[in-house]
């Protein structure tokens, strides 16, 4: 489903950028990359369109916001019961959404049944939801899934995207390397359209310094800058820390990422290579050093998904367009939130290569 979707989601997205091209207008490439992972994320969790508009889409990303703010107000049940509606109406919308996609994939599930009666076709369900419905029968179990992978994939993926341009802009050495790259790997398999590439040339065997730029990113911008975790029963740490039940544990990744005790003295800056080895292949590293994807029972199950998706998106729109960011001067900062969108957007104007 993936090699379906992805290259009709850069089609879509490639319209978009070539009229802001054509008409000379800025674009905010943060808000593209968010209506390409809606899209995304909606047709393989829900077979469905999504975008920024969709009031679904937009209630969610209001009740987001909202809870996260809860780390900030101690009193927020306070504010919530005085103030709390627009929340309120937010979260019955998400519900609302939620029942509404499981009773569409049941009919469409019964549907196609009763159809293979008389083609004796094979029943093939291809999506998330398909997925969930084969293994659980609470209705409000496959729902709470199903929105749980958008909210873990959304915001998270189109912010990635968004540094990792942001990054490359700053870094014209690195832009040059990846277009170089990508052309090779693009003669290597002879082919004359760029979203042809299968997922097997997209693996970081077939694509290293694409792989460590994106990689070098997400060192220095993690999608989840913070982790928190709750001791559920008493433990200890590898090093022999003692945590007693109900411990309450953070971690900043986002300082780990730039400790010059793990990444050395240039952990600042941008350096894609230093996820290459010798002979130029990716290497990556272990969560200890690099927790952006947590780790142990609680790996990003994405990772893979995160990771394909965001290689596909380079390979096809660094060589289409060159991006100019309106606003060099100043330096980008992160909006106050549980994840990390970039504050005000990344707005660039768009020209040939």
């Amino acid at each position: 489903m993936v090699e379906q979707v992805l290259p009709e989601a850069y089609s879509r997205m490639k319209s978009q950028l070539l009229k802001h091209a054509k008409d000379g207008t800025i674009v905010d490439m943060q808000s593209v990359f968010l209506d390409f992972t809606s899209f995304v994320m909606g047709h393989m969790a829900y077979d469905m369109d999504l975008d920024s508009s969709h009031p679904f889409t937009k209630a969610f990303d209001y009740a987001s916001d909202q809870i996260g703010r809860r780390f900030q107000n101690p009193l927020y049940f306070v504010t919530e019961f005085l103030f709390g509606s627009k929340l309120r109406e937010a979260l019955a919308e998400v519900k609302r959404f939620g029942t509404k996609i499981v009773n569409r994939a049941k009919q469409n599930r019964s549907k196609s049944a009763f159809a293979s009666i008389f083609t004796n076709d094979e029943l093939h369900f291809d999506t998330l939801i398909d997925s969930l419905l084969e293994t659980f029968r609470d209705p409000d179990i496959v729902a709470d899934s199903a929105l749980n992978f958008l909210s873990a994939g959304k915001d998270t993926t189109a912010q990635s995207f968004t540094w990792t341009l942001y990054c490359i802009m700053r870094s014209p050495e690195v832009l040059e390397h990846l277009r170089e790259d990508i052309k090779l790997l693009k003669s290597k398999h002879d082919q004359d359209e760029r979203i042809s590439l299968t997922v097997a040339d997209l693996q970081p065997a077939n694509t290293p310094f694409v792989t460590a730029t994106l990689y070098e990113a997400l060192r220095l911008y993690p999608p989840i800058p913070i982790e928190i975790q709750e001791c559920l029963q008493d433990l200890s740490l590898p090093d022999g820390t003692f945590l007693p039940k109900n411990s309450v544990v953070v971690w900043c990744i986002w300082a780990m990422n730039r400790a010059k005790e793990i990444h050395g003295a240039d952990s600042d800056q941008f350096r894609p290579g230093r996820w290459l080895d010798e002979e130029g292949k990716f290497v990556n590293r272990s969560a200890f050093e690099f927790p952006v994807f947590n780790g142990g029972p609680r790996s990003c199950l994405g990772k893979k998904m995160a990771e394909l998706i965001a290689v596909f998106l380079l390979v096809n729109y660094l060589p289409d367009f060159t991006f100019i960011d309106v606003h060099s001067e100043a330096v980008k900062r992160a909006q106050n939130s549980l994840t990390l969108p970039m504050e005000s957007g990344l707005w660039c104007r768009l020209t040939p290569p």
